[in-house]
């Protein structure tokens, strides 16, 4: 039996799936620039999808590269 007040009960969930967080979650400064100019219409949004396809994809090869 737990005491609530000097033990912290264990939660045990057994998931059907796993999930591992792999690479970042930080956008490069590239990607806010465009979408900034997409927002002053600068850029098209076909133009912003096209950018951040560019981007994902080379950000992709050179982690592959590295390793």
């Amino acid at each position: 039996m737990v005491n609530p007040i000097t033990e912290t009960p264990k939660t045990l969930v057994n998931a059907p799936f796993k999930a591992d967080h792999v690479g970042s979650l930080l956008r490069p400064d590239s990607i806010h620039q465009a979408r900034k100019e997409f927002k002053e219409g600068i850029i098209t949004a076909e133009q912003l999808r096209k950018w951040k396809r560019l981007k994902s994809n080379a950000s992709s090869t050179n982690k592959l590269k590295s390793v």
